[in-house]
């Protein structure tokens, strides 16, 4: 018994030393966000879980790219492990990933090539506010194109 224990102690050390991440979900996606707007700006998720998400120029960054989890219905940076999180009702913001918080649930608006992404907790869209500002939520409009963003499959 003794030693099936520190079998386990030891298999969770190798993964926590060598960066093993849980395997990404069955019903999952793994996209760069990008706006529809013209700008080719993506969401970019700052390294620090106080920080917004911002939109920013792509550097092929791991904090640029994002799974979306259709069980769970998050986005998970891939960079950070962080989750986008509606803050405040206004604001988009990486938190640690609970699947028990209304703010990390999103849901994707409309067909073809742009959708609008929804918070579900307070029925807001993201929107596009400028290269290297902050995403924002606001309420959403289907004919505002700085709501729209390309899920671009990686």
């Amino acid at each position: 018994m003794k030693s099936r224990a520190t079998l386990i102690a030891a298999a969770f050390a190798l993964v926590s030393t060598v960066g093993l991440a849980p395997a990404a979900s069955a019903d999952s996606k793994v996209f760069v966000i990008e706006s529809a707007n013209g700008s080719e700006d993506v969401w970019t998720q700052s390294s620090f879980d106080t920080r917004p998400v911002t939109a920013g120029e792509y550097r092929h960054e791991g904090r640029q790219v994002w799974e979306y989890d259709y069980d769970e219905d998050t986005f998970r940076n891939l960079g950070t492990g962080l989750c986008a999180t509606a803050v405040d009702r206004d604001k988009i913001k990486g938190r640690p990933c609970d699947d028990t918080d209304p703010g990390q649930k999103w849901t994707r608006r409309g067909s073809g090539d742009s959708r609008l992404l929804v918070n579900t907790e307070f029925r807001t869209c993201a929107e596009y506010r400028g290269l290297d500002n902050p995403l924002r939520l606001e309420d959403c409009d289907d004919d505002n194109e700085k709501q729209h963003w390309h899920l671009n499959e990686q």
